[in-house]
């Protein structure tokens, strides 16, 4: 897993990615999990996604004052997480879609 993060204020702006030896819906169904489980809350909603050319969920789960909105998409064997994760309301809708809409891979995966 590489992973690169930036705080602002009371949010952490995340992106990484991890190479498989195939990325599937457990793939993806195992990081959603992951995820939750790492903030010890529940997942709120998910939804299938499609962005920059590349297929995946976003998932909004809570825990407590924290909210986690988080995109995972597929690349060939390769899974991109995008995320932000703060205290709710710490920052507005919009620049968390933002964010997360920003996200596109440069150049082409090796592991396509």
């Amino acid at each position: 897993m590489h992973l690169w993060s930036a705080r602002a204020a009371d949010s952490v702006f995340v992106v990484g990615y991890a190479d498989y030896p195939a990325v599937d819906a457990r793939t993806l169904d195992s990081t959603r999990d992951a995820l939750v489980k790492n903030i010890g809350g529940r997942a709120l909603e998910e939804k299938p996604l499609a962005q920059a050319g590349l297929v995946g969920r976003e998932i909004v789960a809570e825990s407590g004052e924290t909210l986690l909105t988080a995109r995972l998409l597929v690349s060939g064997a390769r899974l991109y997480q995008v995320a932000v994760l703060g205290k709710k309301n710490a920052v507005a809708a919009a620049d968390i879609d933002l964010f997360l809409s920003s996200f596109q891979p440069l150049g082409r995966n090796p592991a396509n």
